[in-house]
């Protein structure tokens, strides 16, 4: 035997966002990742001299 029980619902609180706000968090996810990226490939391709 199983059972569920729901103590309570709530509307979620705010606004659905606007388009814009959702363009700008794709732009900075976009922006972050290239800069991930790049980073990465620094670190790849870097030298390490001991001396």
């Amino acid at each position: 035997m199983e059972m569920i029980v729901v103590c309570g619902h709530r509307a979620a609180q705010g606004e659905m966002p606007t388009r814009d706000q959702i363009d700008n968090s794709l732009y900075e996810q976009q922006l972050s990742m290239m800069g991930r990226r790049h980073l990465r490939d620094l670190r790849r391709d870097a030298v390490v001299v001991y001396r």
